[in-house]
C-alpha cells in the first residue's frame, strides 16, 4: 500500500478508474457540494479527503484497469466540478483548455483513434446519467435536457453550474487555475496492489461524507466474498444482475420502496435493513437449535 499527496492531475494516468458495480449510488447532497466548492477558494491550504484505489494487473494491448475503493463520491464529485467549469467557460477560454479536460475526464484506447471514452466508469445505477454529464458540449450537446431530475448526478452537476455562472469570469478563471495546478495537492491517493485486502480498508477509512447504509456496508462485503470465492468477474456480474439488481434495483418504484423508512420502537430503520435484520435473526434462532 502506498499513499501520497496529490493534486488532481492524477486523473491524467492513462488508466480506466472503475467503479465496482456492487457499490452504493451518488447520494452526495447539497450541503457536500457546498463544503467542497467553498473549499476551491482556500484549495492550496485545504484537504478534500482520501481516495483508496487498487490497481488490476493489466492485460496486455488493453487499458490498465483501477478499481475504486474508497472515495467514489469524493470523485465523481470532482469530476463533475471539472465538466461544470468547462460548460460555464466562454468559447475561447474553452477552446484553451478544452485539451486538458480531455486528458482528466476521458481516454482514449489507443493513441491513434479518435474516440474518446469517459474515464471513470460508474456503477450501473449512475452511468448513465455520469456519461451523459462529461459526453454533454463534447459528442452530445443535447443530452443533459433529456435527463435533468432524474439523478442526483444531475443535482449535483446543476448546482456547481448554477455556482459557476454566478461568479465573473475572472474569479472562475483563478479558481480552475487552483483546481488544475499540479503543485496543489489537497488528496491523499492510497494505491494498493493486487493482493491487499480491499474490503478490509473499505471498512477501515470510510470516514467523511455521507455515512455508508449498512446494507450498502453487506452487499460491499457479500460480493467482495463471492468474487474470492469464484474469481470470474462475469459469473459474479451475472449474481449481482439477477438477484441483487432484480430485487432492490428493478425500477425506480422498487428503490423507493426498499429505501422507505420505518420506525420500530426507538429505531428508524429503512426496508431494506428490515429485511437483512429479520434473515439475521431467524438465522440465528435455527442456529441456536
Amino acid at each position: 500500500m502506498q499513499a501520497n499527496a496529490q493534486s488532481i492531475n492524477f486523473l491524467k494516468t492513462q488508466s480506466k478508474f472503475i467503479i465496482p458495480y456492487f457499490q452504493r449510488s451518488y447520494v452526495w447532497n447539497e450541503k457536500n457540494w457546498e463544503e467542497i466548492f467553498d473549499g476551491l477558494e482556500i484549495l492550496e491550504k485545504n484537504f478534500l479527503g482520501s481516495l483508496v484505489f487498487k490497481h488490476l494487473t493489466p492485460v496486455t494491448g488493453e487499458m490498465q484497469k483501477i478499481l475504486v475503493i474508497d472515495g467514489q463520491q469524493r470523485l465523481t464529485t470532482l469530476a463533475i466540478i471539472l465538466k461544470a467549469f468547462y460548460d460555464t467557460f466562454n468559447e475561447n477560454i474553452k477552446t484553451n483548455i478544452v485539451s486538458n479536460i480531455r486528458s482528466l475526464l476521458f481516454y482514449k484506447e489507443r493513441e491513434t483513434s479518435s474516440e474518446y471514452f469517459v474515464k471513470v466508469e460508474h456503477s450501473k445505477i449512475d452511468s448513465k446519467a455520469f456519461k451523459a454529464i462529461m459526453r454533454y458540449n463534447f459528442e452530445e450537446p443535447s443530452i443533459v435536457l433529456n435527463y435533468l431530475g432524474t439523478s442526483r448526478i444531475f443535482d449535483a452537476y446543476n448546482y456547481f453550474k448554477n455556482r459557476l455562472s454566478s461568479t465573473s469570469e475572472e474569479k472562475r478563471e483563478i479558481l480552475y487555475s487552483k483546481l488544475v495546478n499540479e503543485n496543489i495537492k489537497f488528496l491523499v491517493v492510497i494505491d494498493l496492489s493486487e493482493s491487499e485486502d480491499e474490503q478490509q480498508i473499505f471498512d477501515t477509512i470510510n470516514s467523511s461524507g455521507v455515512q455508508l447504509d449498512p446494507a450498502d456496508i453487506i452487499k460491499n462485503s457479500l460480493f467482495q466474498r463471492i468474487f474470492s470465492i469464484f474469481k470470474n468477474e462475469q459469473k459474479v456480474n451475472n449474481l449481482y444482475a439477477d438477484y441483487w439488481e432484480q430485487t432492490f434495483l428493478a425500477d425506480p418504484e422498487t428503490i423507493q420502496f426498499w429505501e422507505k423508512e420505518k420506525v420500530t420502537g426507538r429505531i428508524k430503520r429503512n426496508n431494506i435493513q428490515l429485511l437483512f435484520h429479520s434473515i439475521a435473526i431467524i438465522k440465528s434462532l435455527y442456529s441456536a437449535d
